[in-house]
């Protein structure tokens, strides 16, 4: 069993504190710690101090190496807070001592502090509006930043494993900040989840299917679907690629 884990709380409450809760007490075996998150709000009652409190935007917790980043590229904003109390470095050895498997989970391309400094690397949509929360994935520049931070934290950090999220196109329902509330569920509240989960299955099911019928891609710009897809599936093999060669020399 593992935990995904921010940062910023086991900075809080005390790395060996949380990582002996884990492992002892929970039984975990792995961890996935962020190294890149975007803007978020966030309700935290274990902690002491504020119980709600807002990212500054989105941010990595670790300093980039600009050597890792193409001519072109941006470089990621930092949380210097925990850039200067080594989060990354002091988990990665708290878990060897445990034996504990040290992940990474990096958010790639939902970036607002990036897409609201230069819109140039966000999405349009149809209508030519901007989504400032997404870098877009067909972007050479946007593109060049993802294998950067790819890059940059399996050469900094080398993680036994490390989870891509938001490496493809967003929609307009994304959001540029998410609230992170999180509390027990009641009974009723399980039920209506778990009957949103089928209905959701379903839907998923439905497009797939339409996607794949004839007649609709028939009539559907499915060229302009197509590409995306492309798109998204090129950029995912080039990170793997990276991450393969970074372990490759390890």
């Amino acid at each position: 069993m593992g935990f995904f884990a921010y940062p910023w709380d086991l900075l809080d409450e005390g790395i060996d504190i949380a990582l002996d809760t884990m492992a002892e007490r929970c039984h975990c075996s792995a961890i996935a710690l962020n190294a890149s998150y975007h803007s978020a709000r966030l309700l935290r009652p274990r902690m002491n101090g504020p119980v709600t409190c807002q990212r500054p935007g989105a941010m990595v917790a670790f300093i980039p190496d600009p050597s890792r980043y193409e001519a072109g590229a941006p470089l990621p904003a930092v949380d210097r807070r925990l850039t200067g109390a080594r989060v990354l470095e002091r988990t990665r050895e708290s878990c060897a001592a445990r034996n504990v498997d040290f992940g990474l989970w990096v958010v790639g391309l939902h970036n607002s502090t990036l897409g609201n400094a230069d819109p140039e690397l966000c999405m349009l949509n149809c209508f030519g509006d901007i989504y400032t929360y997404s870098l877009c994935p067909a972007n050479p520049r946007a593109r060049a930043y993802l294998r950067g931070l790819v890059t940059d934290v399996c050469a900094q950090f080398h993680p036994q494993r490390i989870l891509l999220e938001a490496i493809g196109y967003l929609g307009i329902q994304h959001g540029v900040h998410h609230e992170l509330f999180m509390h027990p569920l009641s009974e009723a509240e399980r039920r209506r989840l778990e009957k949103l989960k089928a209905s959701v299955q379903a839907r998923v099911k439905a497009v797939e299917k339409t996607l794949h019928n004839p007649a609709f891609r028939a009539r559907a710009p499915h060229h302009v679907v197509q590409q995306r897809m492309d798109t998204a599936e090129d950029l995912r093999a080039q990170l793997t690629k990276i991450i393969q060669n970074l372990a490759d020399l390890e």
